[in-house]
């Protein structure tokens, strides 16, 4: 059991009983003392409704149905949107179009068309733009039920969908997908308590990139204040691939609106970002006027400032997903359950950001914070500390900030006076033509420093040989093993030995 951990920035030290710290870097900054996981909702202007929601992958068009027609608006300001303008389709010409889905890069539109009871029909792009005649999906997944919406998962094996259930309502389904017209048999997804499909009325379900968070609306009834609402959920994947229990998103709390309105609301149809920083859903709420209370709202977007706590399913680093550029996370392991607290303060002490979470399991975890607090403020390049806290123990890692990028290095203590560390440092960077990786390995054994391009192939290895622990340094010219000048642009170089593993982000400029 780990007993001390030891900083880089400062020679101190901090007893700790139940849990170990060694993962080495976040992303970006901000400040709250609120333990929130979502900023305060913003609405989009101009402000308006409709029904489901979608977004491209740059966010810079919105789909959205209104009634029973799609329509689309371009981003034209930070937070600025055009005017609506019609979604050209036979089938948005003539039909009923209900709960629309497009994919990120606007080639796949699924949707529901209630004059023929709520069946799910999709469409594709062709080679010139044009959108194909509609075409139903299987029997498989068009029972002779209601199917109200859908969605194909990021890395397109899914498609996910709710049904309507007899004696269930609402309940979240997935299929294989294989092709257009073929899908294995579905699937529900996590009965029990507390989990997805239990005691409520689930719709329209968002997927994180990676595809190990479910976001989803769902219809609860709350029985401290006897009414029933419309509320977003998450749930995380477990190792064994089942759903875990699910917890209420904070962008859905009504504290979260105290300044906006005096009711409660209704949050629906949730949309991630491709990069999984922003959740765009619609809001509804009432406002007190002289008319009485009259309902307000429409479409808006939460960003995210911590995931939730997550288990590590296995000890290889994450493959870059094309596209995501996600804050590296911190890796902590527990001894027991236990319920943390997440603290990042300035060098005067001041508190920046705090996160709430409860590990339920012994083993390792994993969070990520995004650099954001509920005001969405920057903090300043320099010195910073996270404390990771539990009911008896405090644990505290040193890391500066500088120019966006979060440093952080951490010694940490398995045996007594036996200091472990693995550093990893590349400068220039970005470069051109070459740039200098140094590394130190914590201990004697086999050694590997390999370049990955962004779909995660590796184009390079620069050493796979045995190292005694120390500090070493390699060169990268920005070529692959075969002596090919590589095109400018994001690699990652990922050192591993000895149990630890590190990656950073590599700029090739030319």
């Amino acid at each position: 059991m780990i007993s001390n951990v030891k900083s880089l920035n400062e020679n101190m030290r901090t007893k700790i009983s139940r849990f170990k710290v060694w993962a080495i870097a976040i992303f970006m900054c901000y400040s709250s003392v609120e333990a929130l996981n979502w900023t305060k909702p913003i609405y989009l202007q101009p402000q308006f409704t409709g029904n489901t929601f979608a977004i491209n992958r740059n966010e810079t068009r919105i789909y959205y149905a209104n009634q029973t027609q799609v329509y689309w608006r371009d981003r034209i300001g930070p937070n600025q949107w055009s005017e609506p303008h019609f979604l050209v389709g036979e089938w948005n010409n003539s039909h009923l179009t209900r709960n629309f889905w497009i994919d990120p890069d606007e080639q796949v539109a699924i949707w529901s068309d209630y004059t023929n009871n709520w069946q799910l029909f999709m469409s594709r792009k062709d080679s010139v733009g044009h959108w194909s005649s509609r075409r139903p999906l299987p029997s498989g997944i068009n029972t002779p039920g209601i199917e109200w919406w859908g969605s194909i998962s990021p890395s397109g094996d899914w498609l996910y969908f709710s049904r309507y259930i007899s004696g269930q309502s609402g309940a979240l389904l997935r299929a294989r997908y294989i092709n257009d017209s073929t899908f294995a048999d579905p699937e529900t997804l996590a009965f029990g308590e507390f989990r997805i499909n239990y005691g409520g009325d689930e719709w329209v379900g968002t997927l994180s990139p990676r595809e190990d968070e479910l976001i989803f609306m769902g219809y609860r009834y709350w029985h401290n204040d006897g009414r029933g609402e419309k509320d977003l959920f998450s749930s995380l994947l477990n190792c064994n691939g089942t759903w875990r229990r699910i917890t209420r998103l904070d962008c859905s709390y009504d504290k979260q609106f105290q300044d906006i309105h005096i009711q409660s609301g209704d949050e629906e149809f949730p949309q991630l970002s491709t990069d999984n920083r922003t959740l765009y859903f619609q809001r509804f709420y009432w406002i007190d006027s002289d008319l009485g209370m009259v309902p307000n709202g429409g479409y808006c977007f939460s960003k995210r400032i911590w995931s939730k706590v997550s288990p590590v399913c296995s000890d290889s680093v994450e493959i870059p997903i094309p596209g995501l550029d996600e804050p590296t996370p911190f890796q902590f392991e527990v001894g027991s359950p236990d319920s943390l607290q997440f603290i990042i303060q300035d060098q005067s002490g001041n508190e920046i950001v705090q996160h709430a979470d409860t590990v339920n399991a012994v083993g390792l975890w994993r969070i990520r914070w995004y650099g954001i607090n509920d005001t969405d403020s920057t903090i300043v390049d320099g010195d910073y500390q996270l404390q990771i806290q539990s009911d008896a123990t405090t644990d505290t890692i040193n890391f500066s900030v500088s120019a966006g990028d979060i440093l952080l290095g951490i010694h940490e203590e398995r045996i007594p006076n036996t200091l472990r560390s693995f550093d990893l440092v590349t400068f220039p960077n970005p470069f051109n033509p070459t740039t200098t990786i140094r590394y130190t390995p914590p201990e004697n054994g086999r050694v590997t420093v390999t370049i990955y391009d962004q779909l995660g192939r590796q184009v390079n290895q620069l050493v796979s040989a045995k190292q005694n622990a120390g500090e070493y340094t390699v060169q990268w010219n920005g070529r692959d093993d075969t002596g090919r000048q590589l095109a400018s642009g994001l690699y990652f170089c990922q050192v591993s030995g000895g149990g630890f593993s590190r990656t950073v982000k590599l700029v090739l400029i030319k």
